[in-house]
């Protein structure tokens, strides 16, 4: 049985257009992953296992994990990405003073096990934002996923541009503020 079929969001979806199938939500969160500009061989075996994981539920995306902020941004998750570079950020900063602990890889954690729910949802707000609108021939609706989905490589550099710039701020004020701390 096909892990959508069981989730909420999908039966909410299925009131809405009774013909929907779980197979049509493995086509519809395909387009929304590889987007209009297409992919290459190997993200598109990354794709498919992140529509796996999307299916399944299942927590920890390495991509978010190892990247952080940046793989938000170049999924087109622009939210989150802004969430996240304030939450590494105030990290960061908070081991700068604190000191290093364990706490200030949490973030880290968190991101990579949120990231493949809170994609799931997004995928999940588009595809009804199209049915609801009354879109239901299915390509229009792969059309409207594709649009809404993809990848952003200029975000992932805006991204870490910004990231880059909040870390080195936080290191220079640390730095201008407590010099005695920063060199023993």
């Amino acid at each position: 049985m096909n892990g959508w079929s069981m989730s909420h969001e999908f039966k909410e979806l299925k009131r809405e257009l009774p013909s929907l199938a779980p197979e049509d939500v493995d086509c519809y969160f395909t387009a929304f992953i590889e987007g209009e500009q297409g992919l290459s061989e190997g993200e598109l075996r990354r794709s498919e296992h992140l529509l796996e994981k999307m299916r399944d539920e299942a927590p920890g995306n390495p991509g978010a994990n190892a990247c952080g902020p940046i793989y938000w941004a170049y999924r087109r998750c622009y939210k989150g990405t802004i969430i996240w570079l304030i939450l590494y950020t105030a990290f960061i900063y908070q081991g700068m003073f604190f000191g290093v602990s364990i706490f200030t890889f949490l973030p880290v954690l968190a991101n990579g096990a949120l990231f493949n729910y809170a994609y799931r949802m997004k995928a999940f707000k588009e595809l009804k934002r199209a049915i609801s609108s009354g879109v239901v021939d299915r390509e229009r609706i792969v059309a409207h996923m594709r649009h809404a989905g993809g990848t952003d490589s200029a975000a992932a550099y805006k991204a870490a541009l910004a990231w880059g710039l909040l870390f080195a701020l936080g290191v220079a004020l640390f730095v201008l503020f407590f010099p005695e701390r920063f060199f023993r």
